[in-house]
């Protein structure tokens, strides 16, 4: 997935409560990368007892995401998430889901993402498609 990303990078800053989810930020010629990511514990700390069921499997909350972009643009732009987990089934085949949003000077997307989860989305300017 780094290998996706734009070639300038962009600030990213994640607000809100101190959490284990990291972003990088990336655009070029109109279109913009991101890769978000959440590996909340390290091996060495291993995962509390309170996230484990009576079988022992991590069973660890996903946590919200939004995600906003400042200085857009107005109009119509396309986007595809792309992710791959523990919770996808494969951590080296990505699940792709896509769509479009609207910018008024503001673009906002919110998604949910799991422990151990990687997540890039790429957006760029895009007409809906006509059904």
């Amino acid at each position: 997935m780094f290998n996706r990303l734009a070639s300038h990078q962009l600030e990213a800053t994640l607000n809100g409560e101190e959490t284990s989810v990291e972003a990088i930020a990336a655009g070029e010629e109109g279109k913009i990368s991101l890769l978000v990511w959440d590996f909340p514990f390290s091996e060495a700390e291993g995962v509390p007892q309170k996230y484990r069921d009576e079988k022992g499997l991590k069973s660890i909350p996903a946590k919200s995401i939004s995600i906003q972009l400042n200085g857009l643009p107005s109009g119509d732009y396309r986007y595809t998430r792309y992710t791959t987990g523990e919770k996808d089934g494969n951590m080296f085949a990505p699940v792709a889901d896509s769509g479009h949003t609207r910018s008024d000077d503001q673009l906002t997307l919110d998604f949910d993402i799991q422990a151990y989860q990687v997540v890039l989305v790429e957006i760029s300017p895009g007409k809906k498609d006509l059904q």
